[in-house]
Formats: C-alpha cells, structure tokens, sequence
C-alpha cells in the first residue's frame, strides 16, 4: 500500500498454489516490494502451527544472503551424499548391516530438508500443490526411519525392559499418525510432529547415555554429539528467529543446515566407530581363541609324546617278553625232543626187558621138565 492507502501490489501464493504463483522464484517465499511502498500487510492461513520470521532486505543484501544460503544448502547435500556413498563402500567391503541403516537414515534426513526448504516442491511436483498436504507422510517415514536406525545402532532393547516397551509405544504411535495422515487428518498430524520429534531426540539421548553408563562405549559419544551438535544450533536458529541474537548473521541463518551436517558427519563417524569397536573385540576374540587352539595344540602334542614315549618302553617290554617266550619255547622243544628221544630208549630197553623175561620164562621151562625127567 502506498502513502495514500492504494493497493500497488498484490501477490497470492503459498504452499497451496503452483510454484510459478510466486512473486520470485524461489523455494523461500520471497516478495519483491515496490519503491513507492508506504505499508505492508501480510494474511497468512495455515491449517496447522506456523512461525513466519520476516526480514526486509535490499535487492543486493538479500541476493548475497541467498547466495550464502545456497552455498551452506550444497555444503550439506555434499556432506550427505558423501556419507550416503561411503556407507555403501564400507557395506561392500565389511558386509556391516549398519552401514545401510545409515545410508537410509540419511537419504531420510536429506528428503526432509528437501521437503522443509521447498526444493522438492520446487523440483518434483511444482504444478501440482495439492502434492504437499501429503507430506507429512514424508516427514511420518523420515522421523520413522530415524527410529529405526537409532534403535538399530543402539541395541538397547536387549539390556532394558524399560526402552524395550518404550520403543513400542513410538511404534504404536507412529501407526496412530499415518492412520490419522490416511483420514486426512494432516493438519493434526503437523500439529504433533514437532513434539514427536523431540520425544524421539529425548528417548536417542536417554538410550545412548544409558548405554554410555553401562560401560558401552562403542561409537556412543560421538551418537550423543550428534545429537547434541543438531539441537544446539536449532536453539541457535530459534533464537535468531525470537531476535535474541542477529538472525542475519550466516552461522545463525544458516544454523539448521550447519547442525544437519554435523550430526550427518559425526552419525557416520559414530556408525564406523561402532564397527571398528565390533571388528576389535572380534579380533581380540579370535586372538583368545588362537591362543587356547594353540595351548591345546602344546598339550595334545604333550600328551602325543609322552603316549609314545610309553608305547615304546611299553613296545620294548612286550618285545623282551616276546623273547623270553621264544627263548622259553625253544627250550621246551628241545626238552620235548630230549624225552622224546628217552622215550624210545625206554621203549626199546622195556622191549629188551620183555625178550629177555620170556627167554627166562622158556628156560625155566626148560629146566622144570630136564628135571622132571630125571627124577623119573
């Protein structure tokens, strides 16, 4: 509106109008405004909760504002899908599950900003409006993937009833959100996101300290400051926005990118870390286990030498016996023989005998009647 109160300029557009609707293209929503402008009067509608900062630039500030914005924008889509690649080498070569969970959870993280900036409005559906009352399904599976991968890469549910049950609950709910998404509900849907989100962070958080106290360190600091890194410079953004620190300021501007990257940066770093601290104690399992083979190894060949050592001296006895026996053997062949051989003088001398007693016999005979006959 000029000073006399005419409308000079009138420009309709928002999320539930085609992209070209707007008065500069951009996936901000950016007006040009008219030098003879007295006054500005701006009517937002929206079916849900909405925060509209507003900030007034000149032509030059804003296109190096922009241009800023854009380079932090493609810092954080370099930073992703650096992390999406390596996380498909790193499965390649260690076949670590984990490392597809991550590169899920950040192609997950990086729909979401493309969804919140508006690029994929911008890019994908830009005639189509009707498309982004759907999104919340995106932000739902985004935030659900997240679940997923924290839950994975934590294990928790193992060592505590408590995040087991827990974590059932945010599965149930999540259930509850894209049934109310599928009635249409969407503006209620976008109502609770936020909360959903922070429940999520504060269960992420609770989990990994509780791990973290539970002696279990592996990957779990750098988990935690993950998460740590993107709710500071969220804080950082919000207070930007509330004015309590200059909002046009590129680290505070760019703040929510900033946390983005560094919690994609420190997620993978923390997932490596986790399989690194996995492959050691593996390493140093099998080198317990190397050991005990090799110790086992001693005693069997121990036990091997001495059972040869006694079969030998037990051989070398058998063998003396052996020949004590043949010796013996020998021996009574020879005896055999002996008595053999006395057994056929025996019999000869017992068949002289025999001759003789029965020449006795006829000779006595003999005589009887020589004598008879004399005495006759």
């Amino acid at each position: 509106i000029d000073a006399n109160g005419e409308i000079i300029k009138q420009v309709f557009t928002g999320d539930a109008r085609t992209f070209d609707s707007r008065d500069i293209i951009d996936n901000m929503f950016v007006f040009s405004v008219p030098e003879n402008t007295d006054k500005v009067f701006l009517k937002v509608k929206t079916s849900g909760s909405l925060l509209v900062p507003i900030k007034y630039y000149k032509s030059d500030e804003y296109f190096k504002e922009a241009g800023n914005f854009s380079q932090f924008l493609w810092i954080y889509f370099g930073v992703t899908f650096f992390s999406l690649i390596s996380s498909f080498i790193f499965y390649q070569n260690l076949r670590e599950s984990l490392f597809i969970y991550n590169a899920i959870f950040t192609f997950s993280i990086l729909i979401y900003t493309l969804t919140d900036f508006g690029k994929l409005f911008q890019i994908l559906w830009p005639s189509f409006p009707i498309v982004n009352q759907y999104v919340s399904f995106i932000y739902l599976g985004s935030t659900l993937v997240m679940v997923i991968f924290s839950s994975r890469f934590l294990d928790v549910t193992k060592n505590s009833s408590w995040f087991k049950y827990t974590l059932i609950v945010i599965y149930l709910s999540f259930a509850f959100f894209f049934i109310l998404s599928a009635l249409g509900q969407y503006a209620l849907v976008f109502s609770y996101l936020q909360y959903i989100d922070l429940i999520i962070i504060i269960y992420n958080l609770t989990a990994a300290i509780y791990l973290l106290l539970s002696g279990k360190a592996g990957g779990i600091k750098l988990f935690i400051f993950s998460w740590l890194s993107f709710i500071f410079c969220t804080f950082i953004y919000f207070f930007g926005i509330k004015g309590l620190i200059p909002f046009d300021h590129p680290l505070v501007f760019n703040a929510i990118q900033i946390g983005a990257i560094a919690q994609v940066m420190l997620l993978f770093a923390s997932v490596s870390d986790k399989i690194l601290g996995i492959k050691r104690e593996k390493e140093k399992s099998d080198d317990r286990l190397i050991k005990l083979l090799e110790e086992n190894n001693r005693l069997v060949s121990e036990q091997n030498t001495l059972l040869e050592a006694k079969v030998t001296e037990r051989t070398k006895v058998l063998q003396e016996k052996s020949q004590q026996i043949e010796a013996q053997n020998t021996e009574l062949l020879q005896q055999r023989e002996e008595l053999s051989a006395l057994s056929e003088i025996l019999l000869s001398q017992n068949q002289l005998i025999e001759k003789q007693n029965n020449d006795l016999k006829e000779n006595k005979v003999l005589l009887e009647k020589e004598v008879l006959e004399r005495t006759r």
